[in-house]
């Protein structure tokens, strides 16, 4: 997708603080778009490098404005370029019927069927995130804990904001695997359990990810699903039991961070 807008010369910035009403104006008037509606005081703003320095030239009172190190104008119409590319390589992903729920970032709705959120995914490309939305429905769902997979930190914060008397844990490293199954047990009575099929690998280095194997739902028999390359060399990602994929979450050549989930593979 980044191909896709390469002619855009554009960028984000968060904004935090400040009245809402006021934070949105400041954003229009720069020819600005509000990309990002996180909640808890956090909005980022999209636009072209020209767009950018006049609302960091004249910035909404009482809001701190942060440049953020992006490639592009990102969940805006500059990106509609991108957006057609990946509508076309949609279109021949098969998805399952129905699944288990998934909140969509472009207006907090539960999804439970897989075509709808191929869409959404698309739509997402150029619509603005609403994360607020998806912290309001999770509030209306009762929800009394939220876990934040790795790497996790950003949206566990602003939970921790929005929700109240909710218990909110973000996995970092594997040491924050037990505070996540302690909270996820404190909210479900004795004998009631939470089965996964499936398990989420993640690097254990920064570096670059090349898979040792292609496509989904295959036999791993030496348990390697690739390496993570850097300047110490190369660090083996190997999984025990090995089973198969189910999920690819990294791509070939993708630059990775410790920690940071590679694919999901069967429990």
């Amino acid at each position: 997708m980044k191909r896709a807008c390469d002619d855009v010369d554009g960028g984000m910035a968060a904004l935090l603080g400040g009245d809402p009403d006021a934070v949105q104006t400041a954003i229009d008037q720069a020819g600005c778009v509000a990309a990002n509606v996180n909640g808890a005081g956090q909005v980022v703003a999209a636009g072209t490098r020209e767009a950018l320095d006049r609302l960091a030239a004249a910035p909404p009172a009482g809001a701190r404005l942060r440049p953020l190190p992006v490639a592009g104008p990102f969940h805006t119409p500059w990106m509609a370029p991108a957006a057609e590319a990946l509508a076309d390589a949609a279109e021949q992903l098969r998805v399952n019927a129905q699944h288990r729920g998934v909140l969509s970032n472009l207006d907090g709705a539960m999804l439970t069927a897989g075509s709808l959120l191929r869409q959404r995914i698309v739509t997402q490309v150029t619509a603005p995130v609403r994360f607020d939305l998806c912290l309001q429905t999770l509030r209306g769902l009762g929800v009394t804990t939220v876990v934040e997979l790795a790497p996790g930190g950003v949206l566990a914060g602003l939970a921790r904001r929005e929700l109240d008397q909710v218990d909110v844990v973000a996995l970092r490293s594997p040491d924050d695997v037990a505070a996540a199954g302690a909270a996820v047990a404190a909210q479900h009575p004795e004998g009631e359990h939470l089965d996964a099929d499936w398990r989420v690998v993640v690097a254990p280095a920064r570096g670059t990810f090349h898979p040792a194997v292609t496509g989904n739902t295959i036999d791993i028999t030496d348990g390697r699903l690739g390496v993570v390359s850097n300047r110490s060399g190369d660090v083996e990602i190997v999984m025990e039991p090995a089973t198969g994929v189910v999920e690819w979450l990294a791509s070939d050549g993708d630059p990775v961070a410790a920690g940071q989930p590679l694919a999901r593979v069967h429990a």
